[in-house]
């Protein structure tokens, strides 16, 4: 399967996991990628590793978003062939 195939056939599912949301908070966004919570805020804090997110406000604690279109681009790019 091509990237372009995966990359519609996940956002597909992502959109029946997450019916009527565009973004995800940081608990959906653990969910749909399979780590933690915990993880993800690690990811976060250094910078690494993560689909591109939205920071909403310009305070520390600041709400953070993850679009489906993001999130899904994200899995396609770092997705591994197994033969």
């Amino acid at each position: 399967m091509g990237n372009i195939d995966f990359f519609g056939r996940t956002l597909e599912s992502l959109e029946r996991q997450f019916v009527g949301k565009q973004s995800l908070n940081r608990q959906e966004t653990a969910k749909a990628l399979g780590i933690g919570v915990s993880t993800l805020d690690l990811r976060i804090k250094e910078g690494r590793n993560l689909p591109e997110y939205i920071k909403i406000g310009d305070a520390k604690n600041s709400r953070i978003v993850f679009t489906l279109v993001s999130i899904a681009q994200f899995l396609t790019e770092s997705r591994q062939k197994v033969i």
